[in-house]
Order: structure tokens, then sequence, then C-alpha cells
């Protein structure tokens, strides 16, 4: 039995167009990863003894300040205050943001990670003329406000 020769091209094109059409599906399927941004705004303070840090929006805190070592973990902070990682679960208040930070002294400055509710994974700063000063929110490092 002969087949004909027309099909052959028609099967190719089926075949193509099958292929092109299964790669561009597992586009479609991504996700879209979507951060939070949470809105809070902190100044920070530090100097090789002491990091200072201000809340003047997001927190339910006011100021915290803590000496570190060096050699010392970091420390966690949220808009509660100083808290620890893993943090115990809370209860979401609609009136201050949700954020999480972690930050520890080094031998040049120091270096926050963002955990929850910051677009930044990290921020380092030096010391110039021994000590830093730098405003935060959750997408980084801020213009500081002229009185």
């Amino acid at each position: 039995m002969k087949y004909p020769r027309n099909s052959q091209p028609l099967l190719n094109i089926a075949l193509f167009a099958f292929l092109i059409l299964g790669t561009t599906s597992i586009l479609v399927a991504q996700e879209d990863v979507h951060v939070k941004v949470a809105k809070f705004s902190i100044l920070l303070e530090a100097t090789p003894d002491e990091i200072k840090l201000t809340c003047s929006d997001g927190c339910a805190w006011k100021q915290l300040s803590f000496g570190t070592s060096v050699k010392g973990e970091p420390q966690a902070v949220d808009q509660f205050g100083m808290t620890t990682i893993p943090r115990n679960e809370l209860k979401e208040d609609p009136l201050i943001s949700n954020f999480l930070f972690t930050i520890k002294r080094t031998k040049e400055g120091v270096t926050l990670e963002g955990k929850e509710g910051t677009i930044w994974p990290s921020l380092t700063f030096d010391y110039v003329g021994g000590q830093c000063v730098r405003p935060i929110d959750g997408w980084g490092v801020t213009e500081t406000k002229k009185d």
C-alpha cells in the first residue's frame, strides 16, 4: 500500500507546531514573585561600641539601642522591637508594618540582612569618622530630611 507523499510535510508541520506550543506553555506556567515592601522609616546610628535605631514610622517602638561585639550573633529587629529568628507567630497589626531584618556589627561598620518586608537582601555600611548614620526603609537607604 502506498501513501500519498503530500501527508509527510503536513505531519512535519504538525510535529513542529506541537513542539513550539509545548515549550511556550512552560513559560506561561511560571509564577510571579511579589515582595510586599513594608512601610517603615528607621535612622541607624552606629559607633564601634553601640548601635542605636530610631523609628519614625511603621514601628511599635521609638528607639532601640544595644552594644554588640564583632564576634557576636546578629540581632533581629522587627516592627515590635528586638526579636529572635525564628520568631514566634505574631498577630498582624494594621497600623504598623510587618518587617524583619538582622543587624550585626563588623570590624568596618554594620551589616543588615533583610528577612521580611524589605526589597534589599543586605545593606553594609562602613564607619566614617568613627560612626555610621544612615536612614533606612523597606527600599534601602533613604535621603536625610533637612529641617
